[in-house]
């Protein structure tokens, strides 16, 4: 299996990830990580593969990787410094209570459970979460959101979409009742904007959406990836 290539440069190169696939090396399973060394390999002798960013195995969508340490270290702090405009699209089993809005919550990593819990007011170990929605178009009892988040927590647009009674198609964690694809949810990350680290410009990276029967509907909804 090779890796989606979206775009690439000296520094670094965009995939688009594919849902059910961990990002970093393990020694269970293939992971992107691997994917990339392969393709790398294949072109230089002594590649570095740098994972900036991660997605969950069952999400799908653009992920960026260096391939230079100092590109590496300049991407981490464009993250850490939120400096990197993320967004996602899902597919939900429910309309939201209204067309676009703001949710904020505070939020705790369950480690045991591997799940997110939130709260409405601050509770010791949480962390403060928030994202935009939109409903951009709905066909056949789902509806198609647009994400951005603010904040880049565990589970978080997962969570707080199912805490507003719209869990992504799929995602039984979190309260779904239809069925999607094993080790996958509908929700998939559209667009990343960076600044690339060789001259500061600003890069958008786009993932078009998957191509299968869920997502086929949606794309030639308008402003998409």
């Amino acid at each position: 299996m090779k890796p989606d290539i979206i775009s690439e440069t000296n520094h670094w190169l965009v995939l688009n990830k594919p849902a059910g696939m961990v990002v970093e090396k393990n020694p269970w399973e293939r992971a992107v990580e691997d994917l990339v060394l392969e393709y790398l390999s294949g072109k230089q002798k002594k590649p570095f593969v740098g994972i900036v960013h991660r997605l969950d195995r069952v999400t799908s969508g653009v992920l960026v990787v260096a391939k230079k340490k100092a590109a590496l270290k300049n991407l981490n702090t464009q993250f850490q410094n939120r400096k990197v405009q993320k967004t996602y699209f899902a597919l939900v089993e429910k309309a939201p209570p209204s067309p676009s809005g703001h949710l904020r919550h505070f939020l705790f990593k369950d480690l045991k459970n591997k799940k997110a819990l939130l709260f409405e007011t601050p509770k010791k170990s949480t962390s403060a979460c928030a994202l935009f929605y939109q409903i951009m178009d709905s066909k056949s009892d789902l509806f198609l959101l647009k994400i951005r988040p603010e904040t880049g927590r565990f589970h978080q647009i997962r969570a707080q979409l199912a805490a507003i009674g719209c869990p992504v198609l799929g995602d039984k964690k979190y309260g779904a009742q239809r069925d999607y694809f094993e080790q996958s949810v509908a929700l998939h990350a559209g667009e990343l904007i960076f600044s690339d680290p060789a001259d500061n410009k600003r890069i958008s990276a786009k993932a078009p959406f998957p191509t299968n029967k869920f997502w086929m509907p949606f794309l030639n909804t308008p402003n998409i990836p």
